[in-house]
């Protein structure tokens, strides 16, 4: 009979053993449970305050790269930088520094654009560069009013779409993406 009683003790502790194992088990799982919930819970969360910073951030470096891009216009450029009495080696000389320090002063804006519009924004400047380092080079600029100047370079512009627009209507497409 004692035989029996410590038989019937030590299945009921191993039963138990196993119960408690098992329930132990079912506790770590549901505990592993809860902190994965938790986590992307926080991580949720978490990317919807960077979105409120990045998306007011990607917001300003579009608009101030499209402002780039109208500043180094010509014509603006030439409205913008032009004074009476100025000649035209001078002029020519205030718009190229112009187009590079406007963009020196947004280059990190290329941060918070995809690459292909950073690309079309370099080659905007670059190309609006050789144009009037162009009309410069075929012309005899000291002897050349700065309106004829400037008209020359308006003139060549006008005949394609120029690389100035032509990254504009990228930006504004990637723009209308993100909204």
């Amino acid at each position: 009979m004692i035989v029996e009683t410590i038989i019937i003790s030590i299945g009921g502790v191993f039963v138990m053993g196993i119960a408690g194992y098992y329930f132990l088990k079912l506790t770590r799982k549901f505990i592993n449970n809860e902190n994965r919930i938790t986590l992307l819970e926080l991580k949720k969360a978490k990317q919807t305050e960077i979105s409120k910073v990045i998306i007011p951030v990607k917001l300003q470096a579009y608009e101030r790269l499209m402002m780039f891009l109208e500043r180094i216009k010509p014509e603006n450029l030439v409205m913008r930088l032009y004074q009476y009495g100025m000649e035209t080696p001078l002029l020519k000389d205030v718009m190229l520094k112009n187009i590079r320090d406007e963009f020196e002063y947004n280059l990190s804006q290329q941060l918070y654009v995809s690459e292909q519009s950073w690309i079309l924004v370099i080659k905007a400047k670059e190309e609006t560069i050789a144009l009037i380092n162009s009309v410069a080079s075929s012309n005899d600029l000291k002897t050349m009013p700065p309106a004829s100047f400037s008209g020359i370079i308006f003139e060549t512009m006008t005949k394609s779409l120029s690389p100035i627009e032509n990254a504009q209507k990228v930006l504004k497409q990637e723009l209308e993406y993100m909204k």
